[in-house]
């Protein structure tokens, strides 16, 4: 069953991949250490790392916490300290946890949180 569950997830997070572009373009939470800032981001999910998951209660199809990291492009104006270094393109791992429910015959990803765990140059 738990593979099932697992199939459906990962199609549920397919199924939502604009719209958990864009909540990672709006919610995106950067640690202190990370040297840019980013103004009008876009993202683009490139791949998938991670998919964690964890059943809130026993039962056949259970609501599920869902912890995904993905390797994310961000487009954006973008600044370190107070230089402008212009529209650039910045690779990073964004960990995001979501809630998965039942709706229909699949499930329904919904993000709560993005936070940023690592970057590339």
């Amino acid at each position: 069953m738990r593979r099932i569950v697992h199939d459906y997830i990962a199609a549920a997070i397919d199924r939502a991949r604009p719209d958990l572009e864009r909540y990672i373009a709006g919610h995106l939470e950067c640690r202190e250490a990370f040297p840019l800032t980013f103004e009008e981001p876009r993202a683009s999910i490139r791949e998938i790392r991670s998919i964690k998951i964890t059943p809130r209660f026993p039962g056949d199809f259970p609501a599920a916490d869902v912890v995904v990291v993905f390797h994310v492009a961000i487009t954006a104006r973008t600044r370190q300290r107070s230089v402008d270094l212009g529209a650039r393109r910045t690779m990073v791992d964004v960990e995001v946890d979501a809630s998965g429910s039942v709706v229909g015959h699949g499930y329904e990803v919904l993000p709560h949180h993005a936070r940023l765990v690592a970057w590339c140059g």
